[in-house]
């Protein structure tokens, strides 16, 4: 009944995010999944049990505004522990705000949650509340997807089971997602969105690279696709449309 209620718990949890972040008049959010590894406190599994296990887990984010977002995830795991015969199920669950920095990849994110660890022997069973700290990457694959990386530590708050022990559990984790919600904004409408966009406010129909920079291939101060002179040589004098002068209209230009 208790593992019912905590996975109920999860999945509402969890809708209640992506229910936000895909809705037809939301915010930009974001899902995906999670594998990598736990690594649990020796007082969890013992000296002799596991030093890591498989963790799984989803996630959901609603964008709250620039850089910061309100999370919710779940991870589980199946560790071998030495006191006693079998394993232990391990589902943790989470929520917290993230921030990530606009002009880089770096995160970070806290949070609290619940933890419930059930083993083949029942009576051993326990769970409690845990505060949560974690940092990492996030690495664009286009417009709607990333790839991320993050390393969180769990700190339990109560102390039902294990004798009143103190546990702080490790996760390493790799993780795939992709935007929900409106399209990515791009303000100067460059093809770059706003989120990668390292020179915001590039006038129309200027040409960028790939950071959203404008380019200007003959070094006369004129953006390419807007320049309409493009191979001018260099040091020559240009006006406005980026085609070289000739003040005194002899058909010879300024800088020859």
């Amino acid at each position: 009944m208790k593992r019912i209620l905590l996975v109920s718990t999860t999945v509402l949890a969890l809708a209640a995010v992506l229910g936000a972040a895909t809705g037809p008049a939301a915010a930009e959010g974001e899902i995906g999944f999670e594998v990598g590894a736990l690594l649990p406190d020796n007082d969890l599994v013992g000296s002799d049990g596991d030093s890591g296990s498989l963790a799984l887990g989803v996630r959901g984010l609603w964008n709250l505004g620039p850089g910061w977002g309100w999370f919710a995830d779940a991870k589980y795991s199946l560790v071998d522990v030495d006191y006693t015969p079998g394993n232990a199920d391990v589902l943790a669950l989470r929520t917290g705000l993230e921030f990530s920095l606009h002009d880089g990849p770096w995160f970070v994110n806290g949070g609290g949650g619940w933890v419930d660890t059930s083993f083949d022997q029942s009576s051993l069973d326990f769970d409690r509340a845990f505060a949560s700290f974690g940092l990492g990457q996030k690495f664009e694959a286009g417009d709607r997807f990333m790839f991320r990386w993050e390393l969180r530590v769990d700190r339990t708050l109560s102390d039902e089971g294990l004798g009143g022990a103190d546990v702080t559990n490790v996760y390493a984790l790799l993780g795939y997602q992709w935007r929900t919600g409106a399209p990515p904004a791009d303000s100067d409408g460059d093809g770059v969105n706003d989120r990668r966009d390292k020179c915001p406010g590039t006038p129309r129909g200027a040409r960028v690279d790939e950071k959203g920079c404008p380019r200007d291939g003959d070094g006369d101060g004129v953006f390419d696709g807007l320049d309409k002179c493009p191979d001018t040589p260099a040091g020559w004098p240009v006006d406005a449309t980026g085609c070289p002068k000739d003040s005194d209209g002899d058909g010879v230009a300024d800088g020859e």
